[in-house]
């Protein structure tokens, strides 16, 4: 069974599920600027086992013991994958590489804004969305 890399989708999920709740966000839907896809999902599904263990290990860690929050690397499972060798990171290859200003990213941050994301991307709504999925899958 591949638990780990579900989590994983899961996860990314969540957070897509949590940016629709802005209308800002629902209109770059519609101009196809998206957050998370099937492309994502698929990508997902050719890491190793092995790799999504150590990568949801991560997220535990910069979630829980590091309290991160927002959008940003600690919190992105292909971020941590990928350790800042963006060419070779799926989610860029169908995104764009997050810090350019072209990146969907970058797009859905500038549209939303930080602080929003901050109040949408709490270590506390992170913290809930881990223990969901451990709860779902553990």
């Amino acid at each position: 069974m591949n638990k780990y890399k579900q989590m994983l989708i899961d996860f990314m999920e969540e957070k897509l599920k949590q940016l629709r709740t802005c209308d800002i966000y629902k209109k770059l839907e519609n101009q196809e600027i998206t957050y998370f896809n099937e492309q994502d999902k698929k990508a997902i599904l050719e890491w190793s086992e092995k790799d999504a263990l150590h990568i949801w290990n991560a997220l535990e860690y910069w979630i829980l013991k590091e309290k991160s929050d927002g959008l940003g690397a600690s919190v992105c499972p292909f971020c941590i994958k990928y350790l800042g060798n963006c060419q070779y990171c799926g989610y860029a290859q169908s995104h764009g590489i997050c810090h350019l200003d072209t990146s969907n990213y970058k797009k859905i941050v500038r549209a939303i804004g930080l602080k929003k994301i901050f109040n949408l991307f709490s270590n506390e709504w992170y913290k809930q969305i881990i223990e969901k999925i451990k709860n779902k899958y553990i």
